[in-house]
């Protein structure tokens, strides 16, 4: 996996989790591109894929906000990333870990506000992975650059690649949560956000 971490979390907690998650749904996780980002702004975990043989490297690298610019221009063109079957960017809710143990100290420690983040970080990346794995495997795509009835695409909710990616993470975690089935790749991931977070609530 081509990992590119722009959190504050150690690659060798993110990366293992990452892979695991890609290979439950049967995805080639080898040369697929996944970008996490720390998310400070936001309350929630979630994540997007893409469709894309090649990503910019820089914008990829947090050096250009825009990723498409100069991408069909070959005099100007940036440095490109090859990826198999799409590219996955995800954000996981720090902010959301930081407030539940200000805000509600009673409810969560330190650790319980980190295992809730890896809980909700874990099924969303399974969510995008299946998406990779529909890609790789010349599934259709209904919500993507394509329009409905009435010149629009298509509610998330009812899009065929959606509904199987939300059946998949049904699927995997129907015995029990990410943390109680995958404890050797999960494990590292909370201690590492327990850290962040202590540290940031002591600021």
């Amino acid at each position: 996996m081509k990992l590119y971490n722009r959190s504050l979390i150690p690659d060798e907690a993110l990366h293992p989790a990452l892979v695991k998650a890609g290979r439950l749904v049967g995805a080639r996780t080898r040369d697929v591109v996944v970008r996490v980002n720390g998310n400070w702004r936001n309350h929630v975990s979630h994540g997007v894929f893409w469709n894309r043989k090649f990503v910019d490297k820089n914008w990829l690298e947090g050096k250009r906000r825009d990723w498409t610019t100069h991408l069909y221009c070959t005099a100007t063109a940036p440095p490109m990333v090859e990826t198999d079957g799409g590219m996955i960017e995800l954000w996981i809710g720090l902010r959301q870990g930081l407030i539940n143990i200000q805000s509600f100290p009673t409810l969560y420690s330190t650790y319980s506000a980190a295992e809730k983040l890896v809980k909700q970080f874990f099924s969303t990346a399974i969510h995008e992975w299946k998406h990779i794995a529909d890609y790789q495997n010349g599934e259709v795509f209904s919500g993507y650059g394509q329009v409905g009835a009435g010149s629009r695409r298509p509610n998330w909710d009812v899009r065929p690649e959606e509904i199987r990616a939300c059946d998949t993470v049904h699927r995997v975690l129907a015995k029990g949560d990410g943390l109680q089935l995958f404890p050797e790749v999960l494990a590292p991931l909370v201690e590492s956000i327990e850290t962040i977070l202590s540290e940031r609530r002591d600021e």
